[in-house]
C-alpha cells in the first residue's frame, strides 16, 4: 500500500483527485469551470437587472401617461368651466338687460297709472276693467249724484253727491254756471248768509248752496253747472267776488279761474 502525503484527502465516490502540476497547482480544467459558472451566474444577474430595468421604464412611461392623461383632462375640464363661466356671463348680462327693460316698463306703467288716477280722480273719465285691473281701483275725488247730465232744471237748484273727504285734502268744493259758447264763470253763492262751498259730512256726503241757472226767461236754453275744487287761496278769491256782487248788485262774469281752482267737471243741464 502506497503512502499518501499528509493532508490529502481520498477521492470522493470514486473521482480522480484533481492533478497537479510540477509546481503544486491545480489543472486548468477547474478554472475554466469555474469561469463558465460565474459567467451564467453573471448571465443571469444581467437578465434581472435588466428586467428590472424594463419593469421601471415601463411603470415609469404608464404613469407618464397617466400624467399627460389626468392633464389633458384637467385642461378640458378648465376648457368646460371657461365656457359655463361665459354662459353664466352672459345670462347675466341678458337678466340685467332684461331687469332694465322690466324697471322701464314699470316706470312707465306706473305713470301711466298716475295719469289715469289723477283723470279718473278728477272726474274727466270712468276707466275701463281692464286699466282698473292694472292699475288698481279708481276712487273718484268726488263724484255728482244730482243732476246728471241733460236733466232738466229749475232756475234755482241745487247740486249734490259724495267725495272722498281724505282725497279732497282740504280743498273746498264751489260751483259755477257757465253758459255755452259764452265765456266767463258765475260764481254761486250767498254773501249775506255766508254760502258758497258746498257742505260735506264726514261720511264724505255733499250739498251745494242754491245754484241760480239762468233767468226766468231762459226756459229751455242749455247752461253748464261747473263743479269747482279749491285751496284756501282760491276760496278767498270766490268770496271776494261773491262780496262785490252784493255790494255792486252785479255779478260780472269771471273770466278765468284764479290759480288753485281746478275744474272738476261739467254738468251740461237744460232750463225748464
Amino acid at each position: 500500500m502506497t503512502a499518501r502525503p499528509p493532508g490529502d484527502s481520498p477521492p470522493a465516490n470514486g473521482e480522480s483527485p484533481p492533478a497537479k502540476t510540477g509546481s503544486g497547482q491545480e489543472s486548468p480544467s477547474w478554472g475554466k469551470a469555474f469561469d463558465t459558472r460565474w459567467k451564467k451566474l453573471a448571465a443571469a444577474l444581467g437578465v434581472a437587472l435588466l428586467g428590472a430595468i424594463t419593469y421601471l421604464i415601463v411603470t415609469l412611461a404608464y404613469q407618464g401617461t397617466q400624467v399627460d392623461q389626468l392633464k389633458a383632462s384637467n385642461a378640458t375640464q378648465q376648457d368646460e368651466i371657461a365656457l359655463l363661466q361665459e354662459k353664466v356671463n352672459t345670462l347675466q348680462a341678458t337678466n340685467n338687460t332684461q331687469a332694465g327693460r322690466l324697471a322701464a316698463a314699470q316706470g312707465s306703467v306706473s305713470e301711466l297709472c298716475k295719469v289715469v288716477q289723477s283723470a279718473a280722480s278728477s272726474g274727466q273719465f270712468s276707466p275701463p276693467g281692464q286699466v282698473e285691473g292694472i292699475c288698481g281701483p279708481v276712487v273718484p275725488t268726488m263724484a255728482v249724484s244730482r243732476p246728471q247730465a241733460g236733466d232738466k232744471v229749475p232756475m234755482l237748484t241745487e247740486a249734490s253727491g259724495t267725495a272722498d273727504v281724505k282725497a279732497l285734502n282740504g280743498r273746498s268744493i264751489w260751483f259755477a254756471v257757465t253758459t255755452p259758447g259764452i265765456a266767463g264763470f258765475f260764481i254761486q253763492g250767498d254773501w249775506p248768509t255766508m254760502s258758497g262751498p258746498a257742505t260735506v259730512t264726514t261720511e264724505g256726503k255733499w250739498t251745494s248752496p242754491t245754484i241760480v241757472v239762468g233767468q226766468a226767461g231762459d226756459i229751455g236754453r242749455s247752461f253748464d253747472i261747473v263743479v269747482l275744487l279749491a285751496n284756501n287761496s282760491a276760496a278767498g278769491e270766490f268770496w271776494n267776488y261773491l262780496q262785490q256782487g252784493h255790494q255792486t248788485g252785479r255779478f260780472v262774469p269771471m273770466m278765468h279761474l284764479p290759480a288753485g281752482a281746478q275744474e272738476y267737471l261739467r254738468i251740461s243741464v237744460v232750463r225748464k
